[in-house]
C-alpha cells in the first residue's frame, strides 16, 4: 500500500512537470512556455511548429502575467515578442485557429492593418504587428486548467 501511494504521488507530480526541454511549467496550469530570448523569427508559427508546439496561446490573465514576467526578464533583448494570436480571414483568433477566450489589447488595438499580435514589454498589453518582423517569440504546449 505504501509503495502504491509513493507511485501515485510520483506519477501525479510528473503530470504537471511534463515540459519539453527548454520549456518552463506555468504554475497551476498543465501548460509549458518557451521564451526565445535571443532567437528571433519573422515566422513564429513555423519556429514553434519546429519545436512541436504552437505560438503562445494565452487563455487567461494569469497566463498573460506569466508571459509578461518573461518578457520583462533582463535577458530578454527586445521590447516586444510575438504571441499566438493572429488575424485569419479578418477575425482575430489563436494561431491554431480556435476562438479567443481572453484578450489584453492596448487602447486602439487591434488595428485593421497588421495580422499578428505582439506583447509590449512596458505594459503587457497586446498590439497588432506586421507578421514579417524578426522578433522574439513565445511558444506553449499543454492545456489551461
Amino acid at each position: 500500500m505504501f509503495l502504491m501511494v509513493i507511485f501515485l504521488f510520483t506519477f501525479l507530480s510528473q503530470i504537471d512537470s511534463a515540459c519539453l526541454p527548454d520549456f518552463e511549467a506555468i504554475p497551476g496550469e498543465s501548460k509549458c512556455l518557451f521564451s526565445s530570448y535571443g532567437e528571433h523569427s519573422g515566422r513564429p508559427k513555423a519556429a514553434c511548429s519546429y519545436k512541436g508546439t504552437i505560438p503562445a496561446k494565452i487563455e487567461n490573465a494569469f497566463e498573460n502575467s506569466f508571459v509578461f514576467s518573461k518578457l520583462t526578464d533582463p535577458d530578454f533583448s527586445e521590447n516586444i515578442a510575438y504571441i499566438g494570436v493572429e488575424k485569419q480571414n479578418g477575425v482575430w483568433v489563436y494561431s491554431d485557429g480556435s476562438a479567443l477566450t481572453y484578450t489584453n489589447w492596448a487602447n486602439g488595438e487591434p488595428n485593421s492593418f497588421e495580422e499578428c499580435a505582439i506583447m509590449d514589454r512596458l505594459s503587457g498589453k497586446w498590439k497588432a504587428e506586421n507578421c514579417g518582423g524578426a522578433y522574439p517569440f513565445f511558444c506553449t504546449h499543454g492545456e489551461s486548467k
